[in-house]
């Protein structure tokens, strides 16, 4: 019942926050020159489907689901598999125009080739070792190719649709991860008394849908950090109103995670902002305060 009214609570903010920028067609007319970037230009299937499924990504890995297993419990994203269409999207796009991916970040390509080729060099090394083990192989090999396709993803709704594209799904990400953290915030205040929410007992630490209170302060702290950055956009004095309000609530949350390293990358994340941006002073204090009260409350 939590996930499904999370849900219902989440699509309108989602729908409200992205309109803007689903104005414009979104589909990919390639240039002759395949060095460039594709232009966009109208409708079409994968065009949309480049978008949708980094949009249904950004929401659904809020949500982790834990399935017992012969060798123990499983922990599933729901955003796995939306992660590996969109990785393999991202991958069809770059090969079928002959590009070589590009980073903000100098030489992550090589960087990236590195790490892989050292995790394929230690799972040589334990099979030849220990012999064959299936944790190795799905947690550590696995887990590191589903990461990078959890980048791709991002990637592509970037590559299709530009700075827009990326401002959206930051955007939709926040806007599902905030309801949630909220319905967390009313869940601890209704179970004061030690009564059920939902046919739940009073929990000791918020963990969101990430089983795991440690998993969803590093979700919030994501959050946080995307917040942080659209209150340095000023957009207009309505709209630095509702990111402060978001930030305070994302903020309650994670001290209420009960998580040590999640506080300490709070603390990081709002000196790091103030040392780039003084103006930030001001509407970081707001959220303070209104997240004060809030765990107060």
């Amino acid at each position: 019942l939590i996930g499904t009214g999370s849900l219902v609570v989440q699509l309108p903010i989602w729908l409200a926050v992205s309109a803007r920028h689903q104005k414009d067609s979104i589909t990919i007319q390639i240039p002759e020159d395949r060095s460039e970037a594709a232009v966009p230009t109208g409708k079409d299937f994968s065009s949309w489907l480049g978008v949708l499924v980094p949009m249904l990504a950004s929401i659904a890995i809020i949500f982790s689901l834990r399935l017992p297993t012969a060798g123990g419990d499983l922990n599933i994203n729901l955003a796995d598999p939306l992660a590996i269409v969109g990785g393999a999207l991202s991958l069809a796009y770059w090969l079928e125009r002959g590009l070589v991916p590009q980073w903000r970040v100098p030489a992550l390509n090589v960087f990236t080739v590195l790490a892989t080729l050292v995790l394929i060099l230690a799972a040589i090394i334990g099979l030849a070792d220990f012999g064959f083990s299936a944790w190795a192989l799905r947690n550590r090999l696995g887990g590191w190719l589903l990461l990078l396709a959890y980048a791709a993803t991002g990637a592509l709704i970037v590559l299709l649709q530009g700075d827009d594209g990326r401002r959206m799904l930051l955007k939709g990400f926040v806007a599902g991860l905030t309801p949630i953290a909220a319905l967390g915030l009313l869940w601890l205040a209704y179970s004061i008394s030690d009564a059920t929410f939902f046919g739940k007992s009073k929990p000791q630490y918020l963990e969101g849908f990430s089983q795991n209170a440690n998993a969803f302060a590093f979700l919030l702290t994501a959050g946080l950090s995307v917040t942080i950055a659209f209150l340095r956009t000023r957009e207009s004095q309505a709209r630095d109103r509702i990111w402060v309000l978001v930030a305070a609530i994302l903020g309650a949350a994670l001290v209420l995670t009960g998580s040590r390293a999640g506080w300490g990358a709070l603390a990081l994340i709002c000196v790091t902002a103030l040392v780039f941006d003084l103006r930030l002073v001001k509407p970081m204090l707001k959220a303070v305060a209104t997240g004060a009260v809030l765990v107060l409350l």
